[in-house]
């Protein structure tokens, strides 16, 4: 009897042992909604519908939308179903407001607690149209205080903040919506919520009467500052640190920093002596690449290309267009202009505006042209709006907004002080 028993159990073990063995079928996956193909826009309800069969019980079916390289976009949505045939519907929102126009794929995965199986399906998605929510203005009444205005896109101004202490710059992430301020030797560094322009971060200031920050700059989701003990560090959107680098020897400190996706450009002074250089410095692993003598006193830096840099700067006060050659580490000057730079911004890689002593001008690299947009007209800053196709200038007290095309003016903002700095905040 007792090996009877045994013998039973030992049979009904192996009986259900194969039985499990034998679910060597995959789950059928069959997506209905939405066509193949179907076009969608960041924020819009993309309705999923899939119908799941197996032989045994569905456990989990998972859903989720997927780019060309296969990386997740959206969060997961799970479905427990626990029967042999489901239908399962769900509407998905993509939320990433940095999401590029293109190809993407509704994933469905099914697991029948045995066997896995994944179908896709294309879809074309587009990407948030990009516009220009507000133009900030930086006023400063004297060097140990400043104020930095919002003008919003039907031209209402309202004061957004005041910061203690002096002021360097003005970088904005549009990115992260996110506004950051710099000071030298008594202002800190500080980052504010660009909607209600309350402190997200800061760093104190820890200059003792001597210079602590000496450069910020923005780009790609890092902000780049200089410190006068001659390091670079990068911040990202909380604060913390990403990157580290320091000016070889410490001799040297920055002033001016730009960064492409690869490397940060750095024109970095001699703390004791008259030299000048630009450096460049790899962004991911914050170690020297090259550097050059530079002989003039750069005002700001775009990339042009891969290979090649544009800076704008001033010689003696005399104002000079370089190109530097990334590969033969050498500046070059494309075309020659008269008088002192104030300021200088980029609409695309060919084209570029420079505010001087004599005019404003718009210079083509492709034909090598400069052209006086607004000839007699000295403004301390110019920035280009990429989605109104307008240029933004400060003259003294006063905003002027100029058609790019016509060259018409706009519109005109006055401000109770000398205007410092522009930035131009964007939905994304």
């Amino acid at each position: 009897m007792k090996r009877s028993l045994i013998l039973m159990c030992l049979f009904t073990f192996f009986f259900f042992s194969c039985k499990k063995d034998s679910d060597v079928l995959k789950p059928v996956i069959a997506i209905s909604i939405p066509n193949e193909n179907a076009h969608f826009s960041v924020n819009e309800k993309i309705p999923v519908t899939a119908t799941v069969n197996d032989e045994s019980n569905i456990e989990y079916v998972v859903m989720q939308i997927i780019d060309e390289n296969q990386i997740a976009v959206t969060a997961q949505i799970i479905s427990k179903p626990n029967e042999k045939k489901a239908v399962i519907s769900n509407d998905i929102v993509i939320e990433n407001k940095k999401l590029k126009s293109g190809d993407y794929y509704i994933y469905i995965r099914a697991f029948d607690g045995a066997n896995e199986s994944s179908v896709r399906r294309n879809i074309h998605i587009s990407e948030i149209a990009k516009y220009s929510k507000a133009i900030y203005v930086v006023t400063s009444p004297n060097q140990n205080q400043f104020s930095v205005y919002k003008t919003d896109s039907l031209y209402n101004t309202s004061l957004a903040f005041s910061p203690n202490g002096d002021f360097i710059g003005l970088q904005i992430n549009s990115s992260d919506n996110q506004l950051y301020t710099c000071g030298s030797i008594t202002g800190n560094l500080e980052a504010l919520n660009a909607t209600n322009h309350t402190m997200i971060w800061n760093n104190i200031n820890n200059g003792a009467g001597m210079p602590f920050y000496t450069a910020m700059h923005h780009t790609a989701n890092v902000l780049y500052v200089g410190y006068y003990d001659g390091h670079i560090s990068g911040y990202d959107k909380n604060g913390q640190i990403v990157l580290n680098t320091t000016a070889d020897g410490n001799q040297y400190y920055p002033t001016k920093i730009s960064a492409n996706n690869d490397l940060i450009f750095s024109e970095e002074k001699q703390l004791v002596g008259q030299l000048k250089r630009l450096s460049l410095y790899y962004s991911s692993t914050g170690a020297i690449k090259q550097s050059v003598l530079f002989p003039a006193d750069v005002v700001n830096m775009f990339s042009k290309d891969n290979d090649n840099t544009f800076i704008f700067a001033n010689q003696n006060g005399q104002a000079k267009i370089y190109i530097y050659n990334i590969l033969q580490n050498s500046l070059w000057e494309p075309h020659t202009i008269s008088g002192t730079i104030y300021a200088a911004d980029k609409m695309d890689e060919n084209t570029y505006f420079i505010s001087t002593s004599n005019s404003i001008y718009r210079y083509l690299y492709n034909t090598n042209s400069l052209f006086a947009l607004l000839f007699g007209t000295k403004s301390q800053c110019v920035k280009y709006n990429a989605t109104t196709d307008e240029i933004v200038t400060a003259n003294s007290k006063n905003i002027n907004v100029y058609s790019n095309t016509t060259m018409n003016l706009t519109q005109t903002i006055a401000y109770s002080d000398s205007i410092y700095d522009i930035g131009i905040l964007y939905n994304k």
